[in-house]
């Protein structure tokens, strides 16, 4: 799980986004085990390049977490990873492959790369009317 750790660790810092290392830790380290969770990992001279990793109930598998290695990228490892993921997936019965969509435009389309139906969730927010409608200017997308 280590390799998991850095290659998403890696992804996070090079997106300036920050990682909640209590969390990720609390994934990797206490809740996923053989019985609930699979990963792969792609390397190239023994080199990791990319991982992702999954959890699964007894239908669906969740693709929750990734990442690759900027410096010795290889534009083929990620996608290896995950279709290897969706490969395991099916041959152990799941019925479905869910990768948790995203609101990110880049991301979005590379997992629609794969196939499969999208499948659109709705949200409701609500705030009093000023810190709406100063919400409105500030975090569009929110409201």
């Amino acid at each position: 799980m280590n390799v998991i750790e850095n290659l998403v660790k890696s992804t996070f810092m090079r997106q300036n986004k920050k990682v909640n290392n209590y969390y990720l830790k609390k994934i990797l380290y206490e809740f996923t085990n053989q019985e609930n969770s699979f990963s792969f990992v792609a390397l190239k001279d023994g080199i990791p390049l990319s991982a992702a990793l999954c959890v699964y109930d007894k239908n669906t598998a969740y693709y929750l977490l990734g990442g690759y290695d900027y410096e010795n990228k290889h534009h083929g490892a990620g996608a290896l990873v995950i279709w290897e993921s969706i490969k395991y997936a099916k041959s152990i019965g799941l019925k479905e492959f869910d990768f948790e969509g995203s609101m990110v435009p880049q991301i979005e389309r590379y997992f629609r790369g794969f196939g499969g139906r999208l499948t659109p969730y709705f949200r409701v927010n609500k705030a009093k009317l000023p810190l709406e409608i100063l919400l409105k200017f500030v975090k569009r997308e929110l409201f």
